[in-house]
């Protein structure tokens, strides 16, 4: 008898101090949600991403994990976006949200601004941090990015830049960056999302004295102007965004592609890349990136909601503290923001070649 109290005390005793320490495994099931374009514009983005979640899903439940991941369809559209979020944590009760691209990002942050939910943003705007001490956002930098890309466009000797851009937070951010570099030499000519008719703004560009236009945007936006620019016979060099030039879609355009300049999230590494292979279906593996992204943020949702119990401060905390992951050049959050270099390529006879 006096063994069994003992042994029962000593149990009490451990379990409290793993509490203490915010390190008592959670026994409840884990529940993430997630919001992407699965249809419309950027769909490529959305199922490679769900390639990374199955990932994702597959090592965590390895690990003992009782989790699961419930995905919404965003469609780049706002008000899908908020009615998906709103299924997910008032009928699903997710324990979490990983929310992507600029409109859902938008939408959904103003939703949870007042609740206790960690939310990682995989998109440009930053704003959505100044909403709650939850949110993480993570994708590139566009204003250090953009920056970057403008340097080197600098030491080419180009003088004067032409900015399409987008109406959206993104569309700030980058242009700011470029003008760090360029000061008043850069000529800017707005747009909504959705166009794809950029042939009169392009002949503004050019009537300025553009020597390249400068597209940080959606896959349509992008192609749809780089077409309208080979078009008008426009030789001017093109810089737009890397993950818009995915393997099929290059191929397709390289008539146009020659000498434009895209820029992006590093390369994912060979290991990783293989293991999302071998999860992915009827070859929905079109964005590395997309895919990588996804596997690890889920992974850290996962492992910090396992950790912590689902206690927000302790997840908070764990996801700040997130090490480095080379497999595709994750260098951790700072100020919860994640932080990646940038790769900077050009289209040379027939590829992309990292400059």
């Amino acid at each position: 008898m006096k063994t069994k109290v003992i042994f029962g005390l000593l149990a009490v005793v451990v379990v409290a101090g793993l509490v203490y320490m915010g390190q008592k495994p959670s026994t409840d099931s884990i529940k993430i949600g997630v919001i992407s374009p699965l249809t419309g514009g950027a769909a490529y983005w959305g199922e490679s991403a769900l390639v990374g979640i199955r990932l994702a899903e597959q090592d965590l439940r390895l690990k003992g994990m009782d989790i699961s991941v419930l995905i919404e369809d965003g469609q780049l559209d706002s008000k899908l976006a908020l009615s998906a979020a709103q299924k997910l944590v008032d009928i699903d009760h997710v324990d979490a949200m990983y929310t992507e691209f600029n409109p859902a990002v938008v939408a959904v942050s103003s939703f949870l601004q007042d609740r206790e939910m960690i939310q990682i943003c995989n998109a440009t705007p930053v704003s959505p941090l100044a909403l709650s001490e939850n949110f993480f956002k993570t994708y590139l930098d566009y204003e250090k990015s953009c920056e970057e890309v403008a340097t080197v466009l600098k030491e080419r000797g180009y003088k004067k830049i032409g900015i399409l851009k987008m109406n959206l937070e993104h569309g700030d951010l980058c242009a700011s960056g470029i003008e760090r570099v360029f000061r008043t030499n850069v000529v800017i000519e707005s747009y909504n999302a959705g166009m794809t008719d950029f042939r009169t703004s392009l002949t503004k560009l050019d009537a300025a004295g553009a020597e390249v236009i400068f597209h940080a945007a959606f896959q349509p936006e992008t192609i749809a102007s780089l077409k309208n620019m080979r078009e008008l016979n426009m030789q001017h060099t093109f810089v737009g965004l890397a993950e818009t030039m995915t393997p099929g879609i290059a191929e397709e355009n390289s008539d146009v592609l020659e000498g434009a300049i895209v820029f992006g999230l590093p390369r994912v590494s060979p290991e990783l890349l293989s293991r999302l292979e071998s999860v992915a279906k009827d070859g929905a593996l079109v964005d590395q990136n997309a895919a990588a992204l996804a596997y690890l943020h889920i992974t850290q949702l996962g492992e910090a909601l396992n950790t912590c119990n689902k206690d927000t401060a302790c997840v908070r905390r764990k996801l700040s503290e997130a090490p480095a992951n080379k497999e595709m050049g994750f260098q951790g959050f700072k100020d919860r923001i994640a932080g990646f270099e940038t790769l900077i390529q050009e289209w040379n006879e027939g590829a992309f070649v990292a400059i």
